[in-house]
């Protein structure tokens, strides 16, 4: 694996947050750092050994010009909440950090938008191309010239 490039706090306190925090470690570029969520949420300080921050602060502690931010909100029912908080974490400046797995297959040209989660053993075929905030998970194929 390459040298860790980009320094992210992942947004979410629950299970999706603790999977985004495996796969970002153990199969990409990113060092994660923090976890933030919003003030009313954290129990406690930490959370997969990373300190826990109250989203209204956590340009103070992680700046947008030294991290970037992964929302890792739930699943079911849950896209239009993380839509919303990605367009929070950008409006605070941070840019969004997408995940894929180096055990997707797919060919050279493939575009992914920004806030995407996929997981292994999908396959992509040529031309089809992933939009903003799409997560995938293991054993999807994408049809060639399909948008998601």
């Amino acid at each position: 694996m390459s040298p860790r490039s980009r320094k992210l706090v992942i947004f979410g306190n629950a299970q999706f947050a603790e999977l985004a925090d495996f796969y970002f470690k153990e199969d990409s570029s990113y060092d994660v750092c923090a976890f933030s969520v919003d003030g009313s949420y954290i129990r406690e300080d930490r959370f997969c050994g990373q300190p826990l921050i109250a989203f209204e602060d956590v340009r103070k502690a992680h700046p947008p010009g030294d991290f970037c931010m992964f929302i890792a909100v739930g699943y079911s029912g849950m896209n239009d909440v993380r839509a919303k908080y990605c367009a929070d974490a950008k409006s605070k400046g941070y840019s969004l950090a997408s995940y894929v797995s180096s055990r997707t297959k797919s060919w050279s040209g493939l575009m992914v938008g920004e806030n995407c989660f996929l997981r292994e053993d999908n396959t992509l075929q040529a031309f089809s191309s992933i939009g903003d905030n799409v997560v995938l998970a293991g054993g999807v194929t994408l049809s060639h010239h399909v948008r998601v």
